[in-house]
């Protein structure tokens, strides 16, 4: 597989992954619930996430870690578990994708 940089520079489209808060809502996520939780309560649920979109052809995997600030995650009981909750993140997508996409970290604004 190429760097990402050298896939960047080509012309072909690069397709990302998509929703993952509606996703995992889907699979049970209930209402209110931060999604970055299941990092660490529900992994099979981030594997399967990551897993259906690269066979849709997603060639780049977004953590699950948009919500994982510590502004945001103290919202939900996790702000002492910040570095658990995003680490967590990047080695669940990288699990589930391994060589076959890209890894990227997804981090929302405060």
């Amino acid at each position: 597989m190429p760097t990402l940089s050298e896939r960047l520079a080509d012309d072909r489209v690069i397709i990302a992954d998509g929703a993952t808060g509606t996703f995992l809502q889907r699979s049970g996520l209930p209402r209110g619930t931060a999604p970055e939780r299941w990092n660490l309560e529900n992994p099979d649920a981030i594997l399967d996430l990551h897993r259906s979109y690269l066979a849709a052809g997603a060639e780049l995997a977004t953590t699950n870690s948009f919500g994982g600030t510590r502004f945001r995650l103290d919202g939900h009981g996790l702000a002492g578990r910040l570095a658990e909750v995003n680490r967590r993140a990047a080695e669940l997508a990288r699990q589930a994708v391994g060589q076959a996409a890209y890894v990227l970290g997804d981090l929302g604004p405060t």
